[in-house]
């Protein structure tokens, strides 16, 4: 009879100083995570520096006066060396992302404009004909840009790391002023070898962007583009003087940091809130 008593006694008290866990704990609330899939638009500012070189050839002795001149010289070669220009970039892009776990899959395209202008005086090449003298000047300009690339990015939260690369396009357009010299006459004209047909090169980068509200993010992304040599065929055409063939090589290749804000437009880019956690029951 004791021993009933003593276990009775003993189920009473634990009954009475073990909390009920179903009916105390509360719910653990998870913040919610932000989803990157969905598309945007947007617009970007920011600083360019460009590095650019090239070589201008004119074939002053296959046509003269309308017809060849036997036994001419050989072209005319000049450099345009190599300088840095810096440059205000500013425009748009649009693109969609696709978020897998934490890993972002996505896609995105741009075009800036950007006021490339380089100034220098024309460099004698290796071949130097009598036709010219051996001075003169060149401006060279490219007023836009724009690119394909895709993307790879790690996303913490409202937070993305990204890679980007793809292909890059651009427009040139070279002006040269050089001193002509025909039959011990001297005299100047503009040799203007019209805008070169748009160059394609490679461009690759990267950068980090925060979603500041579910359909707003800022970011900032660096990137360097090679467009590599570009080859030319054109006209001399100076005022008066015969037309003479013209051909060149440009290379340009740019280096830029530029600041974004993009605006999404979809459903898709809501963040998502993970199920709260059952409270835990104890078992019986």
């Amino acid at each position: 009879m004791s021993r009933l008593l003593v276990r009775t006694v003993a189920v009473v008290f634990a009954a009475l100083t073990t909390p009920t866990i179903a009916a105390k704990a509360a719910p653990v609330v998870t913040p919610p995570i932000y989803n990157w899939s969905g598309c945007y638009f947007g617009g970007n500012v920011g600083w360019q520096s460009a590095r650019t070189s090239g070589i201008l050839n004119i074939d002053n002795g296959s046509l003269a006066l309308g017809g060849p001149v036997p036994g001419g010289p050989a072209p005319s070669s000049f450099s345009l060396g190599a300088g840095n220009t810096p440059s205000f970039i500013g425009g748009g892009q649009v693109g969609c992302n696709y978020q897998s776990g934490q890993f972002v899959f996505g896609i995105e395209g741009d075009a800036d404009w950007r006021r490339l202008s380089r100034t220098g005086y024309l460099l004698p090449g290796a071949v130097a004909s009598s036709r010219f003298d051996e001075f003169g000047n060149f401006s060279l300009t490219s007023n836009w840009q724009a690119s394909l690339r895709g993307r790879l990015g790690y996303a913490v939260d409202h937070t993305l790391w990204y890679a980007t690369g793809g292909i890059a396009w651009t427009r040139l357009s070279l002006r040269a002023h050089v001193s002509l010299l025909f039959d011990l006459m001297e005299d100047s004209g503009l040799y203007d070898t019209a805008p070169v047909s748009t160059p394609v090169g490679w461009t690759l980068g990267g950068g980090v962007e925060y979603a500041v509200r579910e359909d707003v993010t800022i970011g900032l992304e660096g990137r360097y583009t090679r467009y590599g040599s570009h080859h030319f065929n054109t006209l001399a055409v100076p005022d008066p003087a015969p037309i003479f063939p013209a051909t060149g090589d440009l290379n340009v290749n740019s280096s830029e940091i530029i600041g974004k804000v993009n605006f999404r437009f979809n459903s898709n880019s809501q963040s998502t809130e993970p199920p709260p956690m059952r409270p835990m029951r104890r078992n019986q």
